[in-house]
């Protein structure tokens, strides 16, 4: 799997922990791909060689409404000495961010003497909650348009259970995925109408098909695939904005029974 890197026009302050960068087109859909993953930053020495300076997570990307993108890093971590690379050097992006193979990106850590965070290992599977993977096409905009949108129309409340969380600037949010009743990748529209808010662990047995909504807006569970502590945490039936323009769209409901849960 690919791993990103980042390209710094300035130094990282010693003993920071944060990173805040302006980015735009293909570095910001990268950042917003690799959410909640591990990613390098190097500085470039031009026609030379570039220098692999550390490593952090994308915590974030936020829109400032001015149609400027901050990507945002967390456990941002300064190697010791900065491992040097001469053929990334004249690599395509490489003056705002690179792709690297995953034996690349670990072998840069161990020169820095440094292992891979463990935790951080374990993003990628809760970032694939965020939009179905959709995040490969289109780019980042729309995404966090349609996941501020969906989450302010349900006041921050998961559309299955209905907890309700705090609101936060973080995208994605921390406690809430925003999920596709059609996947993108099966030709589900770039539409708010076709997006649901969920905790995890809603999303995921809506995702796998355990869960579904019926014609009535009634939940639909099937015996033995949920966890009995989501069981008895579900609504009777979706919960859906007061507006019912905004509700989720019929047919995609209706493809979901039928696709994913057969039904």
């Amino acid at each position: 799997m690919a791993r990103l890197a980042l390209a710094l026009d300035r130094d990282v302050p010693e003993g920071a922990d944060t990173l805040a960068l302006n980015v735009r087109g293909r570095t910001a859909e990268a950042l917003f791909r690799h959410l909640g993953q591990p990613v390098l930053f190097y500085k470039v020495v031009p026609e030379i060689m570039l220098l692999f300076l550390g490593r952090g997570r994308v915590a974030g990307l936020e829109s400032l409404g001015d149609g400027r993108l901050i990507g945002r890093l967390d456990r941002v971590e300064r190697f010791l000495a900065p491992v040097s690379a001469v053929s990334e050097a004249s690599a395509p992006g490489v003056k705002t961010h690179l792709a690297l193979g995953g034996e690349r990106f670990q072998k840069v850590l161990d020169d820095a003497g440094v292992g891979l965070d463990a935790g951080a290992t374990t993003a990628l599977a809760e970032a694939a909650l965020q939009f179905e993977r959709a995040a490969r096409t289109g780019g980042a905009a729309p995404y966090l348009a349609i996941h501020d949108q969906v989450l302010g129309r349900w006041d921050y409340r998961c559309a299955f259970t209905g907890a309700r969380f705090a609101a936060a600037r973080e995208r994605p949010h921390p406690d809430l995925s925003v999920i596709a009743i059609q996947p993108r990748e099966q030709g589900g529209p770039l539409h708010t109408r076709n997006f649901l808010p969920a905790t995890a662990d809603a999303a995921q047995a809506f995702q796998s098909g355990a869960l579904a909504v019926g014609s009535d807006y009634g939940l639909v569970v099937a015996a033995g695939r949920i966890e009995a502590g989501l069981t008895e945490r579900l609504l009777p039936h979706l919960l859906l904005p007061e507006d019912d323009a905004l509700w989720p769209s019929p047919e995609l409901l209706r493809y979901h029974r039928r696709e994913i849960a057969g039904l």
